[in-house]
């Protein structure tokens, strides 16, 4: 369980109303030497580090929020940054985990199809996406897994 920490709080703050890449990850480093077990500050810093292209460090900041306190974001978002660096069986192996948490949730069905389509593994691939577009909760998401279906059809073919 993480513990409250208010100076590391205030980085995260810092970092959260700073414009400069450079400068947020400076506060978020500053924020986990104050309290080097604040999940949020890892997270933070981790959805940081993917932004800047930067995916293994933010994979190593997503399993230490993992470590700290593991919820379906944080297991999509290391699932999402496995799948950049194309390391597609993690990225199975996380989205699994987070489908564990939150089976009504459709990102992460949408995802684990893609990991499954690019390893081949065509009938999985369908099956998740089927599950994606039949919890799906908006147009965007259904039209994702749709467009993914549609594309597993002309491939089959």
């Amino acid at each position: 369980e993480e513990e409250f920490d208010h100076r590391s709080e205030m980085y995260i703050f810092l970092a959260s109303q700073a414009q400069a890449p450079s400068e947020k990850r400076a506060f978020y480093q500053t924020a986990l030497r104050n309290n080097p077990e604040s999940a949020r500050a890892h997270e933070q810093l981790a959805d940081l580090l993917v932004k800047m292209e930067e995916y293994r460090q933010a994979i190593a900041h997503y399993d230490e929020a993992i470590r700290i306190g593991p919820d379906y974001w944080r297991l999509f978002k290391r699932g999402k940054a496995y799948l950049l660096v194309g390391e597609l069986s993690r990225a199975v192996r996380e989205f699994g985990r987070a489908i564990a948490l939150e089976p009504d949730l459709p990102q992460s069905y949408l995802l684990r199809g893609q990991a499954f389509y690019r390893l081949g593994e065509y009938g999985k691939a369908r099956r998740d996406w089927e599950q994606a577009l039949k919890n799906s909760r908006n147009r965007s998401e259904a039209g994702l897994a749709r467009s993914a279906l549609q594309r597993i059809d002309r491939d089959e073919r």
